[in-house]
């Protein structure tokens, strides 16, 4: 059997080509990041876990951030920067893993019951790195990709995209507009401004709490990109 203790001092060291590739190890409560930073932006690999007679592995996901973006965003995102894009995991899971059905958690969610499991995990997302990772990066190098995917996807998949994390989206969306000198921003951002300004005044929750963010970042939004 497994524990969380025993699953912590594992996991580490049974992604180790993750660190020997430049990626550093990070853990914040339950879940954990192999991040590695460069000039300008980062790029991790997470995923979250919870401990029940055995370990649940949940939503592994490809991120990349863009400093240009996240140290704008940084101000209202509780001093945390996040990350700008994410990808989540296409492939399958292995046979090995008990797979836990996906209405109930994100795709590809499964059980590690042992140490040996914690390798196969591993060995599964070098595969995964070698066939997804590298592709989403090599897809998304500069915001005008980003850009682009947005444009050539409909609006109901971008949250598939862009993180979301505390209702920031559309914060996150406009400044990627902004940076990236997208001829649509002007248009979009005085639609969104109307539109929060409108539910403020209703008192609807949570754009009440949306709309003191989008006002922390006003004068940004209104000056010259």
């Amino acid at each position: 059997m497994i524990d969380s203790k025993i699953f912590s001092e594992n996991i580490q060291e049974s992604f180790n080509w993750l660190i020997e590739l430049g990626y550093k190890f990070k853990q914040i409560d339950t879940n954990i990041y192999f991040e590695r930073l460069k000039k300008d932006e980062a790029f991790a690999i997470g995923f979250s876990w919870s401990e029940y007679s055995r370990i649940l592995v949940n939503g592994v996901t490809f991120y990349k951030r863009f400093d240009v973006v996240e140290n704008i965003l940084h101000e209202v995102n509780n001093g945390v920067q996040d990350y700008t894009i994410k990808q989540q995991w296409q492939g399958d899971v292995p046979q090995e893993f008990d797979k836990v059905k996906e209405q109930d958690y994100f795709s590809n969610a499964f059980y590690i019951s042992n140490i040996s499991e914690i390798r196969i995990f591993s060995s599964t997302l070098k595969k995964v790195y070698n066939e997804e990772v590298t592709g989403f990066l090599d897809n998304f190098k500069t915001l005008q990709d980003v850009l682009g995917w947005l444009g050539e996807n409909d609006i109901q998949k971008h949250s598939d995209l862009l993180v979301a994390n505390n209702n920031l989206m559309m914060l996150r969306k406009l400044v990627i507009m902004k940076e990236g000198h997208s001829p649509e921003y002007e248009d979009l951002y005085k639609r969104y401004s109307s539109f929060l300004k409108k539910k403020q005044a209703e008192g609807e929750s949570p754009y009440i709490e949306m709309f003191d963010n989008y006002l922390k970042l006003e004068s940004y939004f209104n000056h010259p990109a």
